[in-house]
């Protein structure tokens, strides 16, 4: 079968993430595996390798024969050196085979890629299970105290100056991701108010997510 009908090469994190959330909220998909291509191997070939080993690539209507014979449904996202195969649970001899103690299930165990920490669970407010996507804890305490390492200095003394640098930052602003920015936007304020200097205007975070392509072949605008 044509690699051209099954996509799996994302445009972006964001197309990364979003088609992330659509296989593990609308298919169940909660087992995973994170691969790092190694550097100097070629991030495609390590796909296509894993797609024909794990017979990834099907279609729509053997992708529900397999669900009525109780076998896992599987896929594969690739951006930049980042694989994750991802499945529902079910028979998979190979992949359990290959990769029996990598498995985890992001039910449990994040999934932390690009600075993100992908989690799929309970929220108590909607009363319903849902995709969390936030910073991972590296990446919240590296952007924290870059931002309080500067926020106090005389060249970001103007708050607009200061703002600048939220609004440039590009995580999308999932719900939890938009909590922590908001809270390093607080930080960032008492320690300006030691200095005298004017506070920052949380409006400056940027609270709508972007919509675009999701693959690198896509060319229409899709929406997370």
């Amino acid at each position: 079968m044509s690699s051209q009908l099954y996509r799996y090469q994302t445009k972006s994190i964001d197309g990364f993430l979003s088609q992330l959330v659509r296989y593990i909220a609308n298919g169940g998909h909660y087992f995973y595996i994170r691969v790092k291509v190694p550097i100097g191997k070629d991030p495609q070939a390590a796909a296509e390798k894993l797609l024909d080993r794990y017979k990834i690539r099907k279609s729509r209507w053997q992708r529900k024969r397999r669900h009525l014979k109780e076998t896992a449904s599987i896929h594969l996202l690739l951006h930049r050196d980042v694989i994750v195969v991802i499945l529902t649970k079910g028979r998979h001899e190979q992949f359990y085979l290959d990769h029996q103690s990598q498995v985890r299930d992001i039910r449990r165990t994040a999934l932390k890629v690009f600075g993100y920490s992908v989690r799929y669970g309970f929220s108590e407010i909607e009363r319903r299970r849902k995709v969390f996507i936030r910073l991972d804890a590296k990446a919240y305490r590296k952007l924290k105290v870059h931002m309080l390492s500067i926020c106090a200095w005389d060249a970001y003394r103007e708050k607009s100056e200061m703002e600048r640098q939220f609004r440039n930052l590009r995580y999308q602003p999932y719900e939890p991701v938009f909590e922590q920015l908001l809270a390093i936007v607080k930080a960032v304020n008492r320690a300006r108010r030691r200095r005298g200097f004017d506070a920052v205007d949380y409006r400056c975070l940027n609270n709508k997510r972007r919509l675009g392509p999701v693959f690198v072949d896509d060319e229409i605008v899709t929406a997370a």
